[in-house]
């Protein structure tokens, strides 16, 4: 594959795919969590589906700020008076998550 290619691929996963993915998933892990407590916490399943849907939310919190920095043209600018990628590296803990 040539560098072109990779870097349209880049492109069009960085900025267009993560940040609907990511944006669609927080809005339905809220929808959930707001059916999951009106339904009470009766029985496990209720309690099991609440927390796989918080812990969900709290990782698309934290990988749609991540995407944003990833962005090539936000990621190489020398206009920034900070490193947008040591600081979605800062964000995540990682050195090398996407």
């Amino acid at each position: 594959m040539k560098d072109e290619q990779a870097d349209l691929i880049m492109y069009i996963t960085v900025l267009g795919v993560c940040p609907v993915i990511g944006v669609c998933g927080i809005v339905a892990n809220i929808i959930n969590i707001i059916i999951l407590k009106r339904n009470g916490f009766t029985e496990s399943v209720n309690v099991s589906l609440l927390g796989l849907a918080v812990s969900d939310l709290m990782a698309l919190i934290f990988t749609v700020p991540v995407a944003v920095f990833r962005n090539p043209h936000f990621a190489d600018s020398q206009d920034l008076w900070w490193n947008a990628t040591d600081f979605s590296h800062f964000i995540l803990g990682t050195t090398d998550i996407l």
